[in-house]
């Protein structure tokens, strides 16, 4: 059973970490100690059809879980139970689990006795479900499964945020909100790849960064955030180049921080469209651009 205490020690432990495994490895033990959980699985259906879906993870959940597979991008499999739990995308327990011999996932299943599922969304759309497994018929309080899914919910969102387009003609700063990982922000392997294709005009500039830039904090312990970030963009001289994006950013996170070291790393790749000539001109024909998750141009 959770208790208050045990609750707190997790969401320190959680603030002192920022890389997606160390987070998974405090959730899984977390779901071993208060759920008596043995294993974590996590599926997606992202790019499929029914009865289709990939096993991103298998991990044994303890003080120090193991994860026994990762694939890129998933190992594919099709039917069975998890199928069933996956696409019709709700909150489920299932006591006792009873497997038969024809059950696709049976050597994922085996030994458990009990199960609790509940479901991964991305842009409002399930298309992910976290399974654990027990090896006694424990039966899950809705309280209880709402506070995992929920704990879930917010590892899920350790993906890198999205690119800022920088538009050279009217200087306007946008979001490209398409290109992100789904799901899981907590997985070791790298989930499938989501884009976003954007019209570049000549000029125009792309910031892909990591949540070390917005997560730097003053002495008085605001973080930057976004909205700081795009000002900084929204007053780059015109032209402006990769070059002076990057140093104009790191200038002013570097103030704003006012001499505290950075707690994680920092991450910026500037991009630009030149337009075919391979000059900065304003009447060069626009381009377009697949802008993928994980900060890599195609």
């Amino acid at each position: 059973m959770p208790d208050i205490a045990r609750t707190t020690s997790l969401l320190r432990d959680m603030s002192r970490k920022s890389e997606p495994q160390d987070l998974l490895g405090l959730f899984l033990a977390h779901a071993h100690q208060a759920f008596q959980v043995e294993r974590a699985i996590v599926i997606s259906r992202e790019g499929l059809e029914h009865p289709d879906f990939r096993v991103l993870l298998s991990a044994g959940c303890g003080e120090q879980p193991t994860t026994t597979m990762v694939a890129d991008p998933g190992i594919l499999m099709a039917g069975g139970l998890l199928a069933e739990l996956l696409y019709d995308g709700q909150f489920r327990t299932v006591t006792p689990l009873v497997l038969d011999g024809a059950e696709p996932a049976g050597g994922l299943l085996a030994g458990g006795r009990s199960l609790v599922a509940f479901p991964l969304y991305g842009h409002g759309e399930s298309v992910g479900m976290v399974v654990l497994i027990s090896p006694s018929e424990r039966t899950c309080r809705e309280v209880e499964l709402c506070g995992l899914a929920l704990l879930a919910a917010l590892l899920q969102r350790t993906d890198d945020p999205p690119p800022r387009l920088v538009r050279a003609g009217d200087r306007a700063v946008l979001s490209i909100d398409g290109a992100r990982s789904l799901p899981l922000g907590m997985l070791a392997g790298r989930p499938p790849r989501v884009e976003e294709l954007v019209v570049l005009g000549a000029g125009d500039l792309l910031l892909f960064y990591g949540d070390g830039i917005t997560e730097v904090r003053s002495r008085g312990g605001e973080f930057f955030g976004t909205e700081r970030l795009d000002r900084v963009l929204l007053d780059l001289p015109r032209p402006a180049s990769p070059v002076d994006a990057i140093q104009a950013v790191m200038r002013a996170v570097e103030e704003f921080a006012d001499g505290e070291a950075p707690e994680d790393d920092q991450t910026l790749l500037a991009v630009q469209w030149l337009g075919d000539g391979g000059e900065q001109d304003a009447g060069v024909p626009s381009g377009g651009l697949a802008v993928p998750a994980g900060g890599a141009v195609a």
